[in-house]
């Protein structure tokens, strides 16, 4: 039987006592994304819910006035529902992107545009190329990143796609699921170390 739930600061003790081993302790670290995708419960729900919304179609509305009509010949519905980047189908690029607004708290490309300011791409961006994100006077964000070759640079919000999963009180700082629900992540974590690691 368990006799858990002692909560301390950034970490969650349970207690697990056994006549075989006696009392197992396990002390998780705060949690970070990488931590809780090794956990079969979150990585079987972020599947699901990424493998079916990346099935879905994505549409493009205009809106003119009170009206909303879709649009098909703007090469950003291209991008949006076959190939956003070369190599990369619509139902990889969405699934990914959803595992991370569902892990991270937010999903993040590159806007790249042909010389009629049109989005021709989206280049996915790993969440932890973010360094910071920080608001302009004038109510923009600005994103602090990390390129592949190692140079750090602000871009600003034109040049990026960003969709957070939520706002903990403040716009430069996106949260997921698992900023609310830390506590059940890391028990289910150090329920699976219990059962399995021994």
């Amino acid at each position: 039987m368990f006799n858990f739930l002692k909560r301390q600061p950034k970490n969650l003790i349970v207690t697990a006592p056994t006549a075989a081993y006696g009392d197992v302790r396990f002390v998780p670290v705060t949690l970070s994304p990488d931590m809780a995708k090794r956990c079969g419960a979150v990585y079987s729900c972020v599947r699901v819910l990424a493998d079916g919304i990346a099935q879905l179609p994505c549409q493009l509305l205009r809106r003119d006035g009170e009206m909303t009509e879709k649009v098909t010949t703007d090469p950003l519905a291209q991008v949006l529902n076959v190939e956003p980047v070369p190599a990369v189908s619509s139902f990889t690029f969405w699934r990914w992107q959803i595992s991370n607004m569902l892990i991270a708290g937010f999903m993040l490309a590159f806007k790249i545009r042909n010389s009629a300011g049109q989005i021709i791409r989206l280049v996915p961006i790993h969440p932890h190329r973010l360094i910071q994100i920080s608001q302009a006077n004038d109510g923009t964000l600005l994103f602090h990143i990390t390129r592949r070759n190692g140079e750090q640079k602000w871009f600003p919000q034109e040049e990026i796609f960003f969709v957070p999963y939520a706002l903990d009180n403040d716009v430069t700082k996106p949260v997921g699921p698992l900023h609310y629900a830390d506590v059940p992540v890391q028990l289910a974590n150090a329920a699976e170390q219990y059962m399995f690691g021994h």
